[in-house]
């Protein structure tokens, strides 16, 4: 925990030395303390409207000061580059389980801290780690487990760690839309509207944890169960190679590349934002996006962050965005619930997948523009770079001449009559290669 969240936190130990959070400054401390970033403040009026702002940490923490004992205040659970939505995650400290137990018939009457016991027996059975924090929200109860800053790059396996304590939770009132990094909670110290209760924390403050360690208790497998899972099939792929097709590098999912391709498409946004080469760029921008996603939210999560993003980068309504990306949410929608389709003998996800050629030839991504990516990038552009990393004496500027010489030699021979396939042997080089030199400006 930072040295400043920690001093505040100092400020109510009680008699044993525990510390408790009482006060909306307190749980931002707690929640975000010495973190980097963004983080928003919430708060649903009565009339029914729902009014958000982003801050600097520092900044929140000061302004949460004035929010002692007001009606339904609401902070976000992570860290952001500017407003809440995942496609703008910058990192994760935390987390988290969403107990609406008075939707449970048979739970509904239970004081939360007969809840927590429950929840907690519940979590013990399992063989997880406890909670470092529970709070009773005025009608449900929180349980936070605060963990070492993780990059957004880790979304992937903290939403895994995320439904992994959903699944054991959710006898208990457990919220499956609360899955997401993007989730905003109740302040400690404010008050719920509609009961008229106080959030508090009605267990004193853990410490946190390293979320590796975590993690490796909550997924059923950790990582070095998972890597002789892979070698095993790798074994079986080398004694029938026409069994299945290869398997991915470790840790390689569909999940991990889009979180990265999505970093990827915020810069190509930053690249072009004051210039604008294709008219319906941020159409196609949005249907990318929309499939990254759908890898990386359920449904309902999905449809908020896909309408919110749309708004701000398109400027559409909720019937545009609807409306063009209705497929990208009905596959989601299949996926979830454990629909398949069949494609060259296998069965596969339905959501749609996309390779870094299609992307760049459907955004139009220049070879200038690659240079700034990391992910969506060519086949050529990634023999570049391991080129440079294996030779770094050759200059970009010494193989832009090369690759200058190559295509005009591959125009003049397909000039000649000579076919891709003709052009590629004669140059040494890839069939895709040749069709960069001839079709794509550099």
């Amino acid at each position: 925990m930072a040295e400043d969240a920690q001093l505040a936190l100092d400020l109510y130990p009680d008699e044993s030395g525990e510390l408790w959070i009482r006060s909306p400054r307190h749980h931002g401390a707690f929640v975000h303390g010495g973190g980097m970033g963004s983080v928003s403040i919430a708060q649903s009026t009565h009339a029914g409207y729902w009014r958000e702002r982003s801050y600097p940490v520092e900044v929140a923490l000061q302004l949460l000061d004035h929010h002692k004992g007001r009606a339904d205040v609401y902070l976000s659970t992570q860290r952001f580059r500017g407003r809440r939505r995942v496609a703008y995650l910058l990192s994760m400290g935390s987390l988290y389980a969403d107990l609406d137990y008075y939707r449970v018939p048979e739970l509904s009457s239970l004081d939360p801290r007969r809840m927590l016991d429950l929840a907690l027996a519940g979590i013990e059975r399992a063989s997880m780690p406890l909670p470092t924090l529970a709070i009773s929200s005025g009608r449900g109860l929180y349980l936070l487990w605060l963990h070492s800053p993780i990059p957004r790059a880790a979304l992937p396996r903290w939403t895994a760690c995320q439904r992994e304590l959903y699944e054991v939770l959710q006898p208990l009132g457990g919220d499956r839309a609360a899955l997401d990094a993007a989730r905003v909670l109740r302040v400690v110290g404010t008050l719920h509207g509609g009961t008229g209760t106080t959030v508090e924390a009605i267990t004193p403050a853990g410490d946190a944890r390293d979320f590796e360690e975590l993690a490796a208790r909550i997924l059923p497998l950790d990582r070095a169960e998972l890597r002789d899972i892979r070698i095993q099939r790798a074994l079986r792929a080398a004694r029938n190679p026409s069994e299945r097709p290869q398997a991915p590098p470790e840790g390689f999912t569909q999940a991990t590349l889009w979180e990265a391709r999505l970093t990827d498409l915020q810069k190509l946004k930053e690249l072009r934002w004051f210039g604008d080469p294709m008219p319906d760029f941020r159409d196609r921008w949005m249907f990318v996006a929309g499939v990254g996603m759908s890898w990386l939210a359920i449904p309902p999560v999905l449809r908020r962050e896909l309408f919110a993003l749309a708004r701000e980068v398109g400027g559409w309504t909720e019937g545009r965005a609807r409306s063009k990306l209705s497929a990208v949410m009905s596959r989601s929608h299949a996926a979830a619930r454990g629909e398949r389709v069949e494609w060259a003998g296998f069965d596969w996800d339905p959501r749609y997948r996309l390779r870094n050629q299609t992307i760049i030839e459907l955004l139009e991504i220049t070879a200038e523009e690659e240079r700034e990516l990391k992910t969506i990038i060519s086949d050529e552009e990634r023999r570049q770079r391991d080129r440079e990393r294996k030779n770094p004496e050759m200059t970009r500027g010494e193989y832009e001449t090369r690759a200058a010489k190559r295509r005009a030699q591959a125009r003049r021979m397909a000039a000649e009559g000579l076919r891709p396939q003709e052009i590629a042997e004669t140059l040494g080089v890839s069939v895709h290669s040749v069709r960069s030199y001839l079709y794509r400006d550099v």
